[in-house]
């Protein structure tokens, strides 16, 4: 069985779902994919074994809303993906994962769209450890007697991409836009399932912000308004202070 045990968190079941993450940044750059794969987390959270008997697809077609077209697109597609299989009156839902793999929490009673956020939440969650990871690492480097071990060195290699090496005070932040391309959102929608992400504990933001001048009087409330990303200036005692992203802290640790 793929699912770990179940946890009955006050009186609701959440089902504890292997997958990888890799797939699922894979499958979000098409949404048809990403539907897909949804359908597929979907049915392995509701049915014993991840096995669904042909009849009850018609009443899941309906607890998801998902239209009949979009509906058979998404079997048909998770079919050739390598998702589900078929028997003579069950439709089976194979592994997610290859390898490695992290557990996802998924209430059972989920819907479509619940799923499709906590897949989205996985994705950050995991970005944001691997930022963390690259932070300290790079704090731990400044130490002239810091020596690393060859699994620190190599996950190093694997992700040093994301450091900014010009200013090593600005580790660990990310753009909201950035984030919006990672999952596929509107910076609107990233900001609301950041929110819900706070909401549940998984992350904390703390705004990120370089200095990019000096507050000399009157005058440079016209400099705030002018300046391009007005927005994101604020001002701290004599200093005007540009905002270029948001530092986020896992609160909990990706299994």
């Amino acid at each position: 069985m793929d699912e770990a045990p179940k946890d009955y968190s006050f009186g609701v079941i959440f089902m504890y779902i292997k997958i990888d993450i890799n797939t699922i940044e894979k499958c979000i750059k098409n949404k048809r994919i990403f539907d897909a794969l949804c359908l597929a987390v979907f049915f392995k959270a509701r049915y014993a074994n991840s096995i669904v008997y042909k009849h009850s697809a018609r009443d899941i077609k309906a607890i998801t809303h998902l239209g009949s077209e979009r509906f058979s697109k998404c079997l048909k597609d998770g079919e050739k993906l390598g998702f589900f299989s078929y028997g003579n009156d069950t439709i089976k839902v194979n592994k997610l994962h290859i390898g490695n793999y992290r557990y996802i929490r998924v209430e059972r009673n989920s819907s479509f769209k619940d799923i499709q956020n906590t897949l989205r939440e996985g994705i950050i969650l995991n970005r944001v450890n691997q930022i963390q990871f690259v932070k300290n690492i790079v704090v731990k480097a400044d130490s002239p007697n810091y020596r690393f071990s060859k699994k620190e060195l190599r996950q190093y290699k694997e992700v040093r991409g994301y450091v900014d090496y010009a200013n090593k005070d600005l580790l660990g932040s990310i753009r909201k836009s950035s984030l919006a391309r990672l999952v596929g959102m509107s910076k609107s929608s990233v900001t609301n399932l950041i929110n819900k992400m706070k909401e549940k504990h998984l992350i904390s933001v703390e705004p990120m912000y370089i200095t990019i001048g000096k507050v000399e009087g009157a005058f440079d409330i016209i400099r705030i308004n002018a300046y391009r990303d007005s927005w994101f200036v604020t001002r701290r005692e004599n200093e005007l202070l540009y905002q270029i992203g948001n530092h986020y802290t896992p609160l909990v640790e990706v299994k």
